[in-house]
């Protein structure tokens, strides 16, 4: 898990725990995968940071080797013909986060 500023958030991202307003109302709930709509939202409701899962090929990243998670998601996407507004590619993002889970190591059971 590692604490992100929103400014720095990239669609694909994953929750690692729920977001609440100043108000004290849940925003996204843990696991939500973020989304360029979800980002904005958390932006507007002026929350500046959050705890978001470790992706698939963080280290190969920090390595200075590999493709982002964002282009990854990009390049598969566009390989199945999924658009970004459509629910399977919502769907799509979920599963592959599962897959995934923290680090790239399998599904994460913590849920």
């Amino acid at each position: 898990m590692q604490r992100v500023q929103t400014s720095q958030l990239e669609r694909g991202m994953v929750l690692a725990e729920g977001v609440s307003g100043a108000d004290g109302q849940l925003i996204l709930s843990r696991g939500t995968v973020l989304t360029r709509r979800s980002i904005e939202l958390l932006r507007s409701q002026g929350v500046e940071w959050v705890f978001v899962r470790e992706q698939f090929g963080a280290g190969r990243r920090k390595e200075g080797k590999g493709p982002s998670d964002a282009e990854v998601i990009e390049k598969l996407a566009d390989r199945f013909c999924l658009s970004k507004g459509d629910e399977r590619f919502e769907e799509f993002i979920r599963t592959l986060a599962e897959v995934a889970g923290p680090g790239g190591k399998g599904a994460d059971t913590d849920q």
